[in-house]
């Protein structure tokens, strides 16, 4: 007897797939690196501000590092 055969083959190629395919989408997997999640495109005003919140948030720039950066970014 040889089982499912042919289309349990394709179940399991299927079961991978799906599987795979969420590994990938997951929030924060490393395709999409750390801090990404919902920052936005970087080129833009708003996910640049939205990093640029987090970081002085974390404390990796000083408040007149922030102010300034802030400004050059309403200037763009």
């Amino acid at each position: 007897m040889m089982g499912f055969g042919l289309v349990g083959l394709l179940l399991v190629l299927v079961l991978i797939a799906v599987v795979g395919g969420g590994f990938f989408r997951q929030e924060g997997s490393f395709l999409s690196g750390p801090g990404s999640a919902g920052a936005g495109p970087v080129n833009s005003p708003l996910g640049a501000k939205h990093i640029l919140d987090e970081r002085y948030a974390r404390g990796e720039i000083t408040r007149e590092e922030y102010r300034q950066a802030k400004q050059d970014l309403a200037n763009s």
